[in-house]
């Protein structure tokens, strides 16, 4: 029988070693294809175990560069910083006409 499923023999596509700011790990989350390029946002827990989201672009869906800095780290201030005192978590990705909407658990 053949799968229906491949995995993809170079998974994981991230791991901590691509990234250039100190994290113990990656998972890959949300994902959009946006003027012929793969936006990728990626889970991180620093060293402190919290949560931050990476950001990092592709021209064909598998290499990717990853930004020096992270895309979005817990609010230490303000209305949200309760919520994401232990992290931004899970970023997706939604086209909507002519925008991207962004949803996070905190």
């Amino acid at each position: 029988m053949t799968d229906i499923v491949t995995r993809y023999e170079k998974n994981p596509i991230l791991t901590k070693d691509d990234i250039p700011y100190p994290v113990e790990t990656v998972h890959n989350a949300g994902a959009v294809k946006h003027n012929g390029r793969y936006i990728l946002l990626f889970r991180s827990h620093r060293r402190n175990g919290r949560s931050i989201i990476g950001l990092a672009e592709s021209d064909d869906g598998y290499d990717f560069c990853v930004h020096p800095e992270p895309f979005m780290t817990p609010a230490s201030r303000g209305v949200f910083a309760q919520y994401e005192e232990y992290g931004v978590e899970d970023c997706r990705i939604t086209a909507i006409e002519d925008s991207y909407l962004l949803t996070y658990s905190a």
